[in-house]
């Protein structure tokens, strides 16, 4: 079977500029990065997403099959694919079809991967473009590139699907401004049902997507398998990128690393975190439970600057979680006291 390398990673982390990377320095490589327009390549996006989220193994299983056809017809002996869709539909059923594939673990600050895709998505809701959404089963839009949203853990917010794939308006919440614009409105609360901000959302999507890359490594035993980077540092650092093809094994066109490509930037726009962001980010994390944090209580996570906000908030929500369970504990006690009292018989 032809060697194969997929990528476990959000949207707008610089998949983009990886697969030029590979493209500028690995000679006999098949390099795509969402092979939308690429014939007989599905792309695992849209419904395949909503097919993961459903459990419709079967549907995902004859995607990764057309898939592996294809790859397999290919005259190059190396295919890198350096989409992001790998750990919404493909990561289900995956090794069933590449048993020996290797994996690029490629994570930014999620804050800036949030601003990033928030502004995305607003940017192509003014711009009308087609065939970005499709209907689910739920009789809901849903954006191309996103998680449905009925997750479980957006439920722990709302209760109810976060109305993500709706336009912003329809939503009751402001449209994502720019990434760098400013705005000294406080965070929504969210100690009540109420919609995400896209923001807040995408947010969200990081971590889960950060969850799933973990438990997909450490369920089938793939660490030795997989390649770090963290972006976007790693990416320009032509000595970390050679280390990558070193540990793939894999021969370069020169003795020098080609560190050019398209970074597909949104043209005129910074992605700056504002007050606004960090605030709505806090509201997040407040509500958040433990669980969705604990791995940012480990490696890779620990070295990396953004995460001392992470980290923090697991230990605060297990502090408060554990405190309200306390308290819960109590009042069942008090109640059973009662309860025992008001069954004693009288005594005169």
């Amino acid at each position: 079977m032809k060697p194969t390398i997929f990528t476990l990673t959000s949207a707008r982390s610089g998949t983009v500029y990886l697969r030029h990377l590979f493209q500028n320095n690995v000679p006999d490589c098949a390099c795509r990065h969402e092979p939308f327009f690429d014939w007989g390549n599905p792309t695992l996006f849209g419904p395949a997403i909503y097919d993961a989220f459903a459990g419709r193994v079967e549907r995902v299983r004859a995607r990764l099959a057309k898939k592996r056809r294809y790859i397999e017809h290919l005259p190059s002996s190396l295919y890198f694919e350096s989409s992001h869709a790998f750990l919404k539909s493909a990561y289900l059923a995956a090794l069933e079809f590449f048993p020996e594939m290797r994996l690029i673990h490629l994570v930014r600050d999620p804050l800036k991967v949030a601003k990033s895709e928030a502004y995305r998505q607003h940017w192509r809701e003014r711009m009308h473009a087609p065939f970005h959404f499709y209907r689910g089963d739920d009789g809901r839009r849903h954006f191309c590139w996103g998680l449905t949203g009925n997750e479980d853990i957006f439920q722990a917010f709302t209760g109810e699907p976060a109305e993500l794939n709706a336009p912003a308006s329809a939503r009751g919440v402001a449209p994502c401004a720019s990434p760098d614009s400013s705005n000294s409105s406080p965070a929504p609360p969210l100690n009540r049902p109420q919609p995400l901000s896209l923001f807040q959302w995408y947010f969200l999507q990081w971590i889960e997507i950060e969850n799933r890359a973990i438990q997909f490594l450490e369920r089938h035993h793939l660490q030795d398998r997989c390649f770090l980077l963290h972006t976007p540092g790693d990416l320009n650092n032509p000595a970390k990128v050679k280390a990558m093809f070193d540990f793939f094994g894999l021969k370069t066109r020169f003795p020098e690393i080609i560190l050019r490509g398209r970074k597909n930037q949104s043209i005129g726009v910074t992605t700056v975190i504002t007050k606004q962001d960090e605030r709505e980010c806090q509201a997040v994390l407040e509500r958040i439970p433990p669980r969705f944090l604990e791995i940012f209580q480990h490696p890779p996570y620990v070295r990396f600057p953004w995460n001392e906000r992470l980290r923090s908030a697991r230990s605060q929500n297990t502090d408060l979680a554990g405190a309200l369970s306390g308290k819960m504990r109590s009042r069942e006690a008090d109640v059973r006291e009662k309860e025992d009292r008001r069954r004693q018989p009288s005594t005169f």
